[in-house]
C-alpha cells in the first residue's frame, strides 16, 4: 500500500465563495419544497391525472 501524502488528499472541489454556497443551498431547498408541494396541491384540487403525468 502506498502512503497518502498531504498534497494528495487536498484535491477536493471547493466553493468559490460563501455566496455561491448559500445560493445553491437555498435553490436546493426551494426545489425540494416544490417536489413535495406539487402532488399535494394536485390532489387537493382533484387532479389525480396530473400526478400520473408528474410521476412519468
Amino acid at each position: 500500500m502506498d502512503e497518502i501524502s498531504d498534497s494528495d488528499t487536498n484535491n477536493n472541489a471547493q466553493w468559490d465563495s460563501y455566496l455561491t454556497f448559500l445560493l445553491s443551498i437555498i435553490g436546493a431547498a426551494v426545489g425540494l419544497g416544490n417536489i413535495w408541494r406539487y402532488p399535494y396541491i394536485a390532489y387537493s384540487n382533484g387532479g389525480g391525472s396530473f400526478i400520473f403525468v408528474y410521476l412519468i
